[in-house]
């Protein structure tokens, strides 16, 4: 049987992101980069410094293995979910006929690439959902079975 673990995609883009943390930054870094890209069909990406390449690394991430369940983690391991993830899910248009604007795109104090938002449309788009984010979603629980196995192991705060 033949399943797909890791894509190459992946590794390239996880190598890069590491070297960028580390700040070692060569031109292994950028051909990682521009190996995804090519196949992707853009444009070959520049070297900068960390601070150019964090952005960077974050969006190829972002975009390249976009519905294949590393974005959670992605925004976990960066520190971000209080800027991401509390926000309004906009969806289609409540008429048909009155086309909704395009999303604006807003910088925050940190780079996130920029974030998405419907203000201009929100008069004329259906609101999906309002995600809400506290402080105690960093940590998930313990589960208790865990627990239970060793008595040594505490709670996450706020659990």
């Amino acid at each position: 049987m033949n399943f797909i673990l890791m894509r190459y995609a992946e590794i390239l883009l996880t190598y890069a992101e590491s070297k960028i943390e580390l700040n070692e930054i060569d031109a292994s870094v950028l051909n990682a980069i521009n190996l995804v890209r090519r196949r992707a069909g853009q444009p070959d990406a520049v070297t900068g410094t960390q601070a150019q390449m964090r952005p960077l690394i974050r969006r190829e991430r972002t975009v390249e293995l976009a519905k294949e369940g590393f974005r959670w983690f992605d925004i976990d391991r960066w520190d971000i979910s209080s800027i991401v993830m509390p926000q309004k899910v906009m969806g289609i248009a409540k008429d048909p006929a009155v086309v909704a604007a395009k999303p604006n795109f807003k910088l925050n104090t940190v780079h996130l690439n920029n974030i998405r938002t419907y203000a201009e449309s929100e008069s004329v788009r259906m609101v999906r959902e309002i995600r809400y984010w506290y402080p105690k979603l960093n940590l998930l629980p313990v589960p208790q079975s865990e627990r239970d196995i060793n008595p040594a192991l505490t709670q996450n705060p706020e659990w």
